[in-house]
């Protein structure tokens, strides 16, 4: 028998090891000068500079995360990955259709076509917007206060009711329908009628609001009030008659606690129109002025 040898040396066979790897988590992307970091996390392919570009231009530099579905084609999918803190974007999405299934603060689509979203859940900035898209679907079963739609060629709006609908601001879409299933109402416009009544209209700038008026759905042109905020003429006009009406019922307030009502006189001189000046210096046109004492 043969002693074995102990410096023989035993073959060693390598087993390979597997390492358990994490996903990849989203780098967070510095945006704005606010300091604060915020992650994009996208379906989809997109740079880092897309990304900060995106955050800033959905007004959102500084605030919330960004949930980002880029180029995403003949998909059809409930979004339920989601917080109330993200911002939801589609961007580039071609023949998709989406259901919000969970809360978020805003939603933003951009450059999509044959595109249909559905909201069942609370959008907490109740803010939806849609640029530069073709051909899309937006389906409002929770309330939505401001709808933005800007350069669109064809947009569908349907409202599970009357309640959830708010108002549609939009600028350069071609073809607007509006459907409220309860009570049932159908309304179209587009920018192509406005055009027709007023040639000084532009088509990318040129504002309008699509919202029940006198329980029926119509179209209004925005203006801009001195503030910058947006308004109809036929808002504007109310709010200065209101206005007018509450200094008027204010003067007639003071004037009976002064108890000088019956011994006002009007100022000599020749008659002067009711929205003239009041000649007693005022500043106040007459008729809200002396002229109501005349």
């Amino acid at each position: 028998m043969m002693a074995s040898n102990k410096n023989e040396s035993v073959p060693v066979v390598d087993t390979p090891t597997t390492e358990a790897t994490a996903e990849p988590t989203p780098t967070p992307i510095k945006v704005g000068t606010g300091g604060a970091k915020a992650h994009v996390v996208t379906d989809g392919n997109m740079s880092a500079e897309e990304k900060a570009k995106l955050q800033g231009m959905i007004g959102n530099a500084n605030a919330q995360d960004t949930r980002a579905f880029v180029g995403q084609k003949n998909v059809t999918q409930d979004v339920t990955d989601i917080t109330h803190k993200n911002t939801v974007v589609f961007t580039g999405c071609t023949d998709c259709s989406y259901t919000l299934k969970a809360y978020c603060t805003k939603v933003f689509v951009q450059g999509c076509t044959n595109f249909t979203l559905i909201i069942d859940s609370k959008v907490i900035t109740s803010t939806a917007e849609v640029y530069k898209s073709d051909n899309v679907e937006l389906h409002f079963n929770t309330k939505i206060a401001t709808v933005q739609l800007d350069i669109c060629n064809t947009v569908k709006c349907v409202y599970k009711a009357k309640d959830v609908f708010d108002h549609i601001f939009w600028a350069g879409v071609e073809s607007l329908q509006v459907v409220v299933n309860d009570p049932f109402a159908v309304y179209n416009t587009s920018y192509s009628t406005f055009k027709a009544q007023d040639d000084t209209l532009v088509f990318e700038r040129s504002q309008f609001k699509t919202h029940f008026l006198n329980n029926k759905l119509q179209t209004e042109k925005v203006i801009r009030l001195a503030n910058g905020f947006p308004s109809t003429l036929r808002e504007k006009t109310e709010f200065e008659r209101r206005e007018e009406d509450n200094i008027n019922k204010l003067q007639d307030e003071m004037f009976k606690d002064l108890n000088i009502r019956m011994n006002r006189k009007v100022p000599d001189g020749p008659k002067v129109g009711r929205n003239e000046k009041c000649p007693c210096s005022s500043g106040k046109k007459y008729k809200s002025c002396c002229g109501k004492f005349a």
